[in-house]
């Protein structure tokens, strides 16, 4: 695990738990580390993020292959054989408002029968002045300016 964000977490994780009897012991590493011994460790913070659709991340870490068996970077080890079908219908569907359904349903099956813990979202925003029009907050914390224009009006 790396970065502040993920170590506070972890230190959080660890007080709570330990009013409940648990006891966590935090071992950071760098990213290298921890993707080579990703299913090694009892319990891991990662980040997946950075992907525009959200089918990329569900293949890449919660999919099973075609054996049955979960993907390289499934770090829980969970399979469902349902959520994977559903999953394979999202990939070939092209209409949003169907894939949005489908999704409702992927996030049921993680809710009900879970592949990870989701403790929180994270939440990305800009400031900009009133002159600023279509800037819009990524996902990954950058700002894009492709589409971005300045208003006549003073602000």
């Amino acid at each position: 695990m790396i970065g502040n964000d993920k170590l506070r977490y972890a230190k959080i994780l660890r007080d709570d738990a330990a009013r409940a009897g648990f006891k966590i012991n935090i071992k950071t590493m760098s990213s290298i580390q921890m993707y080579s011994s990703i299913h090694d460790v009892p319990l891991g913070i990662t980040r997946w993020q950075g992907r525009p659709l959200g089918t990329m991340i569900l293949n890449l870490v919660y999919a099973s292959d075609e054996a049955g068996q979960p993907v390289a970077w499934n770090e829980t080890r969970w399979t469902d054989q349902e959520f994977d079908r559903l999953l394979k219908t999202a990939n070939g569907t092209l209409d949003l408002e169907e894939r949005r359904k489908i999704f409702c349903e992927l996030e049921r099956i993680q809710m009900e029968r879970g592949s990870i813990g989701l403790a929180c979202w994270q939440n990305i925003w800009i400031i900009t002045s009133q002159k600023v029009q279509d800037a819009h907050a990524h996902p990954m914390g950058c700002v894009l300016f492709n589409n971005t224009w300045l208003s006549g009006q003073k602000a």
